[in-house]
């Protein structure tokens, strides 16, 4: 065989074999399981953390996406008055595929951002308790789900 010849041909083709990952993905979601209680109480606090000392508080976290998607709305609905689609190809209106685009944006940036840092950003945590610090990306894609979820709403509304 090839792989047996080629040194770094087996790894390559140890990764690429899928009964690793699924495993691995099987390992993940039995921690989550696991840990499910602690990555929610963590992710309760990290929004109210994030929105405390200001005005309206936690409503922040349901009124900025609200907010943004009506100014979204406004421009391109009354402003612009962009009434493309009702064919075939483009079966609803440009603002629905914008504000599409942009609920998939205000969920997605943030994740990004903060779960590649999480891990160095709360070594705090990681290093006074023991705990598995694969539920700190965890818990940013929960808080990020509130923002998902509003913003789902709010293109099923409008």
């Amino acid at each position: 065989m090839a792989a047996d010849r080629i040194p770094g041909l087996r790894a390559v083709a140890s990764l690429l074999h899928p009964a690793a990952h699924v495993q691995a993905f099987r390992e993940a979601m039995a921690m989550l399981q696991a840990q499910r209680v602690l990555i929610l109480a963590m992710a309760r606090r990290d929004i109210s953390n994030r929105y405390a000392g200001q005005m309206l508080g936690t409503f922040w976290a349901v009124g900025h996406p609200l907010f943004q998607m009506a100014v979204m709305v406004f421009v391109f609905g009354v402003v612009f008055q962009q009434r493309i689609g009702g064919t075939f190809e483009m079966p609803r209106d440009y603002t629905v595929y914008i504000l599409c685009g942009l609920a998939a944006w205000l969920s997605l940036s943030p994740v990004l951002a903060t779960s590649a840092v999480s891990v160095t950003s709360n070594s705090n945590l990681i290093k006074q308790f023991t705990f598995d610090a694969r539920m700190l990306p965890a818990k940013d894609i929960v808080v990020s789900s509130v923002v998902w979820g509003v913003s789902l709403g709010i293109v099923m509304v409008y």
